[in-house]
């Protein structure tokens, strides 16, 4: 891996990359990575190197911006209604096509994953498992037998993969060092901006965090406004937006939890005790 951040490898990305893909805040597109002098891509694969073999990412890769792209339900201030796009920066996009390609390849060299593991290797498929379990339906019912199914949804598994293991995955199959602090880095201590129509939000939550605190800001924002379900206006909505805004860029994430835990055991607590 580490000798093929190569132009001839970044060409073949260019090319098959959907270059109409959206981009980061800097307005690098894919099409003007294209059009780069030789020169100026020798810098980038240079850069890529760099950090690779270092194992370090740069502190503008670690923050993204999520653009919410309304579904076709209604809003109704609920955030299940809408479908975040994550802008990230083109630079960023191209280094880690070429860590899961050069990964994919190595997977597939080497057996490492095979058997049942299907998980979109090139070439692989999820049709062969589907297949054979319909051929079993099919014999059971045709002959009249028992057959139990235990199915599991995973389909927000990745979403909420840990690191930890992660990391331990990676070691077990024998990456090198540096190849899995870089991956792991990718991931870790990220920033995240929310475009609202307030401007761009930020918060510095890990989902770890978030699903700590998730339920007692909730229950505090709406008690806080005098609403039990749901923001009956727009105006009390964005009262609560505003007001926890002017609240997240002045406490740290771990003074957030604590006030909203302490807050949220309270009953008396108002939206000015809030602010």
């Amino acid at each position: 891996m580490d000798n093929n951040f190569t132009l001839p490898f970044l060409q073949k990305i260019l090319k098959d990359i959907n270059k109409a893909s959206a981009f980061g805040t800097s307005g690098i597109t894919y099409q003007l990575m294209y059009h780069f002098p030789p020169a100026f891509v020798e810098v980038i694969l240079a850069l890529y190197r760099t950090i690779f073999l270092a194992g370090l990412v740069p502190a503008d890769w670690q923050k993204s911006m999520i653009f919410p792209i309304p579904k076709p339900d209604k809003f109704e201030y609920n955030m299940f209604n809408v479908r975040p796009i994550a802008l990230l920066e083109v630079v960023r996009k191209i280094f880690t096509k070429f860590i899961s390609m050069q990964f994919t390849n190595i997977l597939q060299d080497h057996n490492i994953l095979c058997n049942a593991n299907y998980c979109e290797l090139k070439g692989d498929s999820t049709a062969s498992p589907i297949r054979l379990i319909n051929n079993i339906i099919e014999d059971v019912k045709e002959n009249s037998k028992e057959l139990w199914i235990v199915l599991q949804d995973i389909s927000k598994a990745f979403d909420s993969i840990s690191l930890d293991f992660l990391e331990l995955a990676l070691n077990h199959i024998g990456l090198p060092p540096h190849a899995v602090r870089c991956i792991i880095n990718l991931f870790k201590g990220r920033n995240i901006q929310v475009t609202t129509a307030f401007g761009l939000q930020l918060t510095t939550f890990t989902k770890p965090e978030w699903d700590a605190i998730e339920r007692p800001i909730l229950a505090l924002v709406k008690h806080t406004i005098g609403v039990q379900r749901s923001f009956p206006t727009l105006a009390l909505y964005h009262e609560g937006i505003i007001g926890l805004h002017r609240l997240w860029i002045v406490v740290s994430t771990t003074g957030i939890m604590n006030l909203c835990m302490m807050l949220n055991a309270h009953n008396d607590a108002t939206f000015t005790t809030l602010l």
